[in-house]
């Protein structure tokens, strides 16, 4: 088949478990409803050092902040040698973020805002005929002569719009362990209306909450099951639980079908606390296993800073609730925030060792907090100068941005040092290893650091961390 366009996916070729780029998926269902004949590209999973752009009219880019940058760089630079006149179109977080920016790079013709399911399919159809892109909302722009343009938003799709028999079959589907072994992500809702100060969606969807239908969330969930035989669904959405009418539906969809999954999701502790006993045993017989919860500190002041709007209690409450329903739960803290003193992360510790106590098949990480552009934090830092933040000024600076272990100008060397043994140590004693952990030579390895760590984090020692430098070893060879 002769592709008429090109959507990629950055990432280092030869990646260990890489996941399924849904945003890719939903943007060639789209170009594929359209009448287009599309190829997904994911450079984890496939090389396109061989690749041949033939009569492709548009390739197209999907980024976030960081190492992928650098990734998309470089494909852009491959595509513009193999063809100096084809569109390069970037979208995704980031682009949609730092439009301005991003736009100004020699390898970006156009920047796509925002969701691009529809965006994408007019961009193809003005390219196709010569028509102007004036009028093709949602998108930043090089004109002919190399001006800069800016068309209003796009308006917001509706959810129950999109297909539910997404063509997975567009990329090599071997290359997903997770696949292979029934695992797969579905997204049911976009978007979030809470204000979390460190998220990109108040920016990206503008604090709106829109949704799938109960109904159309069982087809698709039947569907996976009955094409690709899918044991396990990972719902995606930043706050899957929103509108307790719709979960109840789709879970009595679910057991009426008699459809055999299992699956998890996020949830906020206090929406997780609205839901009565009742139906959270619906929702547990329609397959729920595991819940994750994000907590970010245990410090109050910082919740307040970082516009969390959750209690403490709560948390407690909802680790109580969770071990009642016999379900397994992941809590997610961070460290590293502006103005964080070493009593607010001890705050987090205790606070972990507190949610242990009432539910001891628990899992927790912590991960050093990163600006990212679109938030509200990040905002903060550029306009308060104190914390002596400099973003980078340009789109190949982002690149090298680590978005694993960022070493913010706020916090001292010492400080620094001690928080990235804290993230790793609670990797190997709090959280849990994938299925690759279990085999042999990593599961001695495994063994052996998981019982060091969980003796560090007892004692609250984080010195000499040879986890630490193993597991940066293992990131540096096997990741991104």
């Amino acid at each position: 088949m002769t592709n008429d366009v090109i959507l990629a996916f950055p990432g280092k070729y030869g990646s260990m478990g890489p996941q399924m780029p849904l945003s890719l998926i939903y943007l060639g269902a789209a170009l594929l409803k359209a009448g287009y004949k599309p190829k997904l590209l994911d450079m984890r999973a496939e090389s396109y050092e061989n690749l041949s752009l033939g009569n492709v009219k548009l390739v197209g880019i999907s980024c976030i902040t960081g190492p992928s940058i650098n990734y998309s760089l470089n494909f852009a630079r491959y595509v513009r040698e193999q063809d100096r006149d084809v569109p390069i179109v970037w979208g995704g977080v980031h682009p949609s973020c730092q439009p301005e920016q991003t736009i100004k790079n020699d390898y970006v013709d156009i920047v796509v805002r925002g969701e691009g399911e529809i965006t994408i399919v007019e961009l193809m159809s003005a390219l196709e005929n010569g028509n102007s892109l004036d009028k093709v909302r949602g998108i930043t722009y090089k004109d002919n002569a190399g001006k800069i343009k800016t068309n209003p938003d796009r308006e917001f799709l509706n959810m129950d719009t999109l297909p539910f028999d997404l063509p997975y079959d567009l990329l090599n589907l071997d290359k997903y362990p997770l696949f292979k072994h029934g695992n797969i992500d579905i997204q049911t809702s976009r978007g979030c209306p809470y204000r979390c100060g460190y998220c990109f969606n108040k920016h990206f969807n503008k604090q709106r909450y829109r949704f799938k239908s109960a109904k159309l969330v069982a087809d698709e969930v039947e569907h996976v099951v009955d094409k690709y035989h899918i044991k396990h669904v990972s719902f995606i959405d930043d706050e899957f639980f929103l509108g307790i009418a719709r979960q109840e539906a789709m879970c009595r969809e679910i057991i009426a079908r008699g459809i055999d999954i299992e699956w998890n999701a996020i949830v906020r502790v206090d929406t997780f606390m609205r839901y009565d006993e009742q139906l959270c045993k619906l929702i547990v017989k329609s397959g729920l296993r595991e819940l994750s919860f994000g907590v970010e500190t245990a410090s109050p002041r910082l919740l307040k800073m970082v516009g969390k709007d959750i209690q403490l209690d709560t948390v407690l409450s909802a680790a109580k609730k969770a071990t009642s329903l016999n379900l397994k739960s992941g809590y997610l803290f961070m460290c590293g925030l502006p103005t964080e003193t070493m009593e607010d992360l001890h705050m987090s510790m205790d606070f972990v060792d507190k949610i242990r106590a009432v539910n001891a098949t628990a899992k927790f990480l912590f991960a050093i907090y990163t600006p990212y552009p679109g938030t509200q934090l990040y905002d903060m830092l550029l306009k308060e100068k104190e914390f002596g933040y400099t973003p980078p000024q340009r789109l190949e600076d982002w690149g090298n941005y680590d978005f694993i272990h960022y070493q913010a100008p706020w916090i001292s060397k010492k400080y620094y040092s001690f928080l990235t043994n804290l993230a790793t140590v609670s990797r190997f004693a709090l959280w849990t290893f994938p299925e690759w952990a279990a085999v042999f030579p990593y599961n001695i390895a495994h063994a052996l650091f998981s019982g060091l760590a969980k003796t560090r984090w007892n004692h609250r020692f984080f010195k000499f961390p040879i986890e630490a430098i193993a597991a940066k070893k293992w990131r540096d060879r096997k990741s991104f």
